[in-house]
């Protein structure tokens, strides 16, 4: 038997940068957190609005993201055991490393809505930066994270750095 090809190729950071990469919903909170941004800007926001309006899509997300994120844990868990039958303890140890961070990230998204509800913005954005490590954790392990409708508020505003920066191409 031929043993299976390596991946020597280091896995890219998961970056969303481009408005072109971005599913449906994704674009909607963009636009979402533009329109919030220059309110802000402005001066014709409040923090409730903000809030309401921001995070709610988190709120919203986490259920299905987090059955996605359990169905991909149990997943690596079963494609670990059949790692380890073939004897494979590498491939064993990386899927059920994946398992553990899908599971950490189904486990941080559970707590959204009721934080929502709350109010505890502060909690929430905990939350979401555990979830977004552990989301970049499982992409530098080589695994694909499980889509979301929302944008982190770096990632919105690297996208809308990279749309002016375009714009600006275009107008010279």
């Amino acid at each position: 038997t031929v043993a299976p090809k390596k991946n020597t190729v280091a896995p890219k950071q998961r970056v969303v940068n481009s408005v072109a990469k971005l599913n449906n919903e994704q674009k909607k909170h963009l636009k979402m957190y533009s329109d919030i941004s220059n309110a802000v800007a402005s001066g014709k926001a409040n923090r409730k609005y903000i809030f309401q309006r921001y995070y709610e899509l988190f709120s919203i997300s986490a259920e299905e993201l987090e059955k996605a994120n359990r169905d991909k844990a149990d997943e690596m868990k079963i494609r670990a055991g059949e790692a380890l039958d073939s004897n494979n303890e590498v491939l064993s140890k990386k899927c059920n490393e994946a398992a553990a961070l899908y599971t950490a990230m189904a486990d941080e998204s559970v707590k959204w809505p009721e934080l929502f509800k709350d109010g505890k913005k502060a909690q929430i954005d905990a939350s979401l930066k555990i979830y977004l490590e552990k989301e970049a954790d499982l992409v530098r392990l080589g695994a694909k994270p499980c889509a979301r409708r929302w944008l982190s508020a770096k990632e919105a505003e690297a996208c809308l750095v990279a749309m002016n920066r375009a714009m600006a191409k275009t107008t010279r």
